[in-house]
């Protein structure tokens, strides 16, 4: 494998990690009860619920609000999706690898 193939591949272990460490604070219950319960859910229903009740001033502090909400669960999402697309990619390289070693192209 090339300098260049294992640099990547360490690149997407870290982008692995960072998935795995996501999925694993997911399932914190820690976590469940403080982001799941109350930022994602209890809070976004609270500032819908509302939003008739404030005025233009509270509607947009109110907005703010569930844009980062939005923003967060984005976040989170796009951690994970990163996770998966380093794993095809470590898995595209290693068979590029092996490819050129049996071809006997090896660097």
């Amino acid at each position: 494998m090339s300098p260049e193939g294992a640099q990547s591949i360490a690149t997407y272990d870290a982008v692995v990690a960072l998935g795995e460490a996501m999925e694993r604070l997911e399932k914190n219950s820690d976590f469940k009860i403080v982001f799941g319960e109350h930022f994602i859910e209890a809070f976004a229903v609270t500032n819908v619920m509302q939003i008739a009740q404030y005025d233009e001033a509270g509607r947009a502090r109110s907005a703010e609000k569930m844009l980062a909400r939005s923003h967060f669960m984005q976040f989170i999402e796009m951690i994970k999706n990163d996770k998966t697309l380093a794993q095809q990619a470590i898995i595209d390289i290693n068979e590029d690898a092996e490819l050129d070693e049996s071809n006997g192209d090896e660097e």
